[in-house]
């Protein structure tokens, strides 16, 4: 069971509420993930982020080059003889 997954809205929420003093910001995490500094899922128009992801990459434990961002780029084809 995957129980750390928050929207970015979500995650901020959490933040603010374990740290209220914290300087991060949605634009901050927003951009972090767009960048694929932080890695993350889409699901529907909305990212998906795991809390232990933000902490590691905060704490220097994930760097850019080694996140596996999985975020669907585009539109999936739908096969010709797909029935509708």
């Amino acid at each position: 069971m995957i129980k750390w997954m928050r929207t970015i809205k979500g995650a901020l929420k959490e933040i603010k509420e374990e740290d209220p003093a914290s300087a991060i910001t949605k634009y901050w995490l927003r951009k972090a993930i767009k960048t694929q500094e932080i890695p993350s899922i889409k699901a529907g128009c909305k990212y998906l982020i795991n809390m232990d992801n933000i902490d590691a990459y905060c704490n220097g434990k994930i760097h850019k080059s080694e996140s596996t961002s999985v975020v669907n780029k585009g539109v999936r084809k739908i096969p010709e003889n797909a029935r509708i």
